[in-house]
């Protein structure tokens, strides 16, 4: 028999700026540790990379590795707060899978940005072609198993906030995550 659990709308963290002070980041660095202003991140962005200004559909990630930071910031609907609280949400809820830890998020101006945890290791991206058949069946596999939890979720009569609509969609798929060379593979394995 297949368990569901159920989400409330009302247990999702709300707001333009939220900070998580329970979070490993705060173990890790220290209880009045601050993450980088959205000023010190656009800055550092556009120090590294020149080229990637904030006029592209992708997300734009900046990792901080003395501080064990991944920052993903952009645009709606690239980058939402809806994204963080996601992040947030399935650990507990689905815990089989393997989720970066959310720090916080905040907004400025018409830019989101998601502070979590910088995953070590080797990007899906760069391994792929090196893979062999049956190293990719199992990684499908495993993506497989993890869908099919997140499908076992369910929310409150009345709320929606599991899904999107067809248009965001339509404008993510697996390519622009395989695309992204900040993600790095966190096996389950």
């Amino acid at each position: 028999m297949e368990s569901f659990r159920t989400i409330s709308v009302g247990s999702l963290p709300a707001g333009s700026s939220v900070t998580f002070q329970k979070s490993s980041f705060f173990l890790r660095n220290g209880k009045h540790a601050a993450f980088p202003t959205p000023s010190e991140i656009l800055a550092t962005s556009v120090a590294q990379t020149p080229s990637n200004g904030l006029f592209t559909a992708a997300p734009s990630t900046l990792a901080f590795e003395n501080l064990g930071l991944l920052v993903k910031f952009g645009r709606e609907p690239v980058v939402n707060i809806a994204e963080g609280q996601c992040l947030w949400m399935i650990q507990p809820a689905v815990p089989g899978i393997p989720v970066p830890e959310i720090y916080g998020w905040t907004q400025e101006g018409d830019l989101t940005f998601l502070f979590m945890e910088l995953v070590p290791g080797i990007t899906l991206k760069s391994m792929w072609c090196s893979l062999s058949h049956s190293e990719r069946t199992q990684i499908c596999t495993e993506l497989r198993n993890m869908v099919r939890d997140m499908r076992r979720l369910r929310q409150e009569a009345g709320q929606s906030f599991i899904g999107t609509s067809i248009e965001l969609l339509m404008k993510w798929s697996v390519a622009d995550y395989l695309e992204d060379s900040s993600i790095a593979i966190r096996s389950t394995m």
